[in-house]
């Protein structure tokens, strides 16, 4: 019986517009865009009340700026170990309850506050604890969800989430602090309903997630195969091959079984798209799908691919023969110097108790690669998280808007900062489809349009001497920072899509240190020293902070896969070094 083929789909010119963004890795993008938006409005909430609770509980300028801060305690202090949950149990749930749990404790925000101010921080600061699983969950869905040509993009579409919520949480709470809202004899409005309602907001959201969300593209009960495969081009899934060495173990090989669904053969029998489904699902894992390789060497990773003369294999552990994976492999190696945009192939790990046993902490924090993203995570997690914090004040006692205007004037800057993270990813891939850029140009130029950019442009606005010449230039200065997930939002899964979420949550934990220390650090400029000099100075220490993370990037930065943040520990350990690794890999 003859049976047609399934050729992948090219990624950018084959696949219909409407299909594309009516698909299930879309569905994905957007679930993981509207939780980040969620949790930016809990998150942002208080920037805007905060004005309004330190003049109804009389606290101090330094007070105010510690209950801004303590949202990142407990940030910075649970990413790893959320990391660690994820490497374990996986990211669905994880994400949920990352978004759930902090909404139901909003709600008890306003009466912890009345309290006292210490309880005002203890709350703030378990909400932060709860909330940090929330990246380390969607850097854990990149590699699986995220096609390798689409990354560019798409990865900016999901983390622009977080700028839709500080659009509407600027926007919505700078209306409800004025608010009067009387429910059975009380006022429930004031900024009490800036915490009831985004609180109130997560809750809603989280069945809509549960139902709709899946761990890994293979578990989807309604995609179909076209899709699977073409978000698996150019990845191999196995059961943690034991390497000892380059590229592949000699003592317990990954094995390939073949399959006529990918082999092409139509002498065997492929009935349904469900059995096909099942024949490509590992037992007991049930979260991957099957892995492509590629028998021209540039159609995985070349700008200029080709979906002819295609195989594909399905990996398990428990036989030991590695021939295929081994002639592919030798096959890449040998065109690396043929083809500059040659990405090879990426193989994906899966067993998840070996990868946390084995993560490469050591590597994490001693490797100039890790060490470059980290210096880099913290100046944008400093010109970020304090622009966050403190945009309210500046509009308000610099600039002299009053209040419930800067809450609306707080979207605007946000509002380009979305349409800007969107706008550069498209932007940049266009470069590199049609313009030959590569990767590394790529990351590069976001980067610096990023952190240099944005800094500059916060040191020209408190210049400006009109406040609305000085808020056009905060807006440009948000524009600019918008390229930043362009740059460092891939670099991780660039260097270490194995590791990628763990990798990250160090970088997030970091970013949230600067959270912590950012709006204190301003507090004291603005306490210290008179209007306008005092956020002069601050904005002065962000550019020096943003040059020196700026030369260790144009230094090491790398899109390439870096074995010793990738690979667990004792086994990257045997790998010879090569001047581009013929074997990739992502969790």
């Amino acid at each position: 019986m003859s049976h047609p083929k399934h050729e992948v789909l090219d990624a950018h010119s084959q696949e219909p517009f409407f299909r594309k963004f009516f698909s299930r890795r879309w569905e994905m993008v957007f679930l993981l865009f509207s939780g980040l938006a969620v949790v930016y409005t809990l998150r942002v909430n208080i920037s805007v009340a905060a004005q309004k609770m330190r003049d109804e509980l009389g606290w101090t300028e330094s007070q105010k700026g510690l209950v801004l801060s303590a949202f990142y305690w407990g940030y910075s202090a649970g990413q790893i170990p959320a990391s660690r949950l994820i490497q374990h149990f996986g990211a669905k749930w994880i994400f949920g309850l990352s978004i759930l749990i902090p909404s139901v404790l909003t709600l008890f925000v306003p009466a912890a506050s009345r309290h006292s101010f210490g309880l005002a921080l203890f709350i703030r600061c378990i909400i932060g604890f709860f909330e940090s699983a929330s990246f380390p969950a969607v850097y854990h869905f990149f590699p699986i969800w995220v096609p390798i040509k689409e990354k560019t993009l798409m990865i900016p579409s999901i983390v622009s989430g977080m700028y839709m919520g500080e659009i509407i949480g600027f926007s919505i709470a700078g209306v409800l602090v004025e608010s009067t809202i009387q429910v059975a004899g009380s006022n429930l409005g004031g900024w009490p309903s800036v915490f009831y309602c985004f609180g109130t907001l997560g809750i809603v959201w989280f069945p809509f997630f549960a139902i709709r969300a899946y761990e890994s593209p293979a578990v989807h009960p309604k995609i179909t195969m076209d899709e699977i495969l073409l978000i698996n081009e150019g990845k191999a899934f196995a059961k943690m091959p034991e390497l000892a060495d380059h590229p592949i173990s000699q003592k317990q090989k990954a094995s390939f079984s073949q399959h006529p669904a990918f082999t092409g053969d139509t002498t065997s029998p492929m009935q349904t798209e469900q059995e096909f489904r099942r024949s490509i699902s590992f037992s007991g894992d049930g979260g991957h799908a099957p892995v492509f390789v590629s028998e021209k060497h540039g159609s995985a990773g070349s700008s200029k691919r080709t979906t002819s003369s295609q195989r594909y294999a399905t990996l398990n552990s428990t036989e030991h023969t590695d021939a295929l994976l081994q002639e592919e492999a030798q096959h890449n190696a040998s065109h690396v110097e043929d083809d500059e945009d040659d990405e090879n192939l990426q193989l994906i790990l899966s067993d998840k108790e070996k990868m946390a046993e084995r993560t490469p902490w050591l590597a994490f924090f001693t490797h100039p690669v890790a060490l470059t993203l980290f210096i880099n995570s913290w100046a944008n997690g400093w010109i970020g998280f304090t622009l966050l914090s403190e945009m309210p004040s500046y509009l308000t006692d610099v600039l002299g808007f009053d209040l419930t205007s800067a809450g609306i004037l707080c979207v605007f800057p946000y509002m380009t900062l979305f349409l800007a993270n969107l706008g550069f990813g498209a932007l940049f891939l266009y470069f590199q489809n049609d313009h030959d850029w590569s990767t590394d140009r790529v990351r590069q130029v976001a980067e610096w349009v990023c952190i240099f950019g944005s800094a500059l442009g916060l040191i020209v606005c408190s210049f400006m001497e009109n406040k609305y010449v000085a808020y056009v230039f905060m807006i440009l200065t948000q524009l600019l920072y918008g390229a930043g997930q362009s740059g460092l939002g891939c670099a991780y899964s660039d260097v270490a899509p194995n590791y990628s979420s763990s990798l990250n949550s160090i970088g997030n934990t970091i970013s949230a240190i600067a959270g912590i220390v950012g709006p204190i650090v301003v507090a004291a400029f603005i306490s210290d020293y008179p209007d306008p000099w005092g956020w002069r100075g601050a904005f002065f220490l962000t550019m020096g902070m943003s040059l020196i993370a700026l030369v260790p990037w144009v230094l090491f930065q790398t899109s390439l896969i870096v074995p010793e943040l990738n690979m667990p520990r004792k086994l990257h350990r045997s790998q010879k070094p090569h001047a581009r690794s013929s074997l990739q890999g992502v969790l």
